[in-house]
């Protein structure tokens, strides 16, 4: 399992992409540079490329690129961040859409951003009232599956990947806080 990632290195140098071992837990090279052009050098001599069978990553498709191109045999895994992120994204569009002043009211945001348990009872059933107006934000579908095991497992660290026993999609819906780390309630189904 290899772990595919960049971050800002310095302001003369820019970006690095890390490569970890995600086995081992181990950071086992950074390199400078995050484009396929910076990279492929390296990436070519890498020895024991072949035997990768699963790359963590993010969804850049620069990093997509690298990974069907240097290593053809791994699967593509999204890392948890940037699952949870996008899910938060499109969330939060689709909030707008059913109820664009609920997403001005900043304390209202800050209720949806919350777990579950950090919301105090008078919390719970201020959002508890507000959602039960905006059916279309998916309060009816609160009988799907608790992601917080698969997405916050402390057993895993950053990095790891979300491991499935078949295929699924993702299908967000509403709960408490559903922002904040995917922390309530989604559907998967395959």
């Amino acid at each position: 399992m290899l772990g595919l990632d960049e971050h800002f290195f310095t302001r003369k140098r820019g970006y690095a992409t890390t490569l970890v071992d995600l086995r081992r837990n181990k950071v086992f090279d950074a390199r400078l540079g995050r484009s396929e052009a910076s990279l492929d050098g390296y990436l070519r001599q890498l020895p024991g490329k072949d035997n990768v069978r699963l790359i963590v990553m993010d969804l850049s498709e620069t990093y997509r690129n690298i990974a069907r191109q240097y290593f053809p045999r791994a699967t593509i895994v999204a890392d948890r961040f940037h699952v949870v992120r996008l899910v938060n994204q499109h969330f939060l569009k689709a909030w707008q859409a059913v109820h664009p002043e609920g997403r001005k009211n900043r304390g209202l945001l800050s209720l949806m951003r919350r777990h579950e348990w950090r919301l105090r009872p008078e919390q719970r059933d201020n959002l508890q009232r507000y959602l039960a107006d905006y059916t279309g934000l998916g309060v009816g579908q609160v009988a799907a599956t608790p992601l917080s095991p698969v997405f916050a497992r402390r057993d895993r660290g950053p990095g790891r990947p979300i491991q499935q026993s078949k295929p699924a999609n993702l299908i967000a819906t509403v709960g408490y806080g559903p922002t904040s780390a995917l922390s309530n309630r989604a559907r998967i189904a395959a």
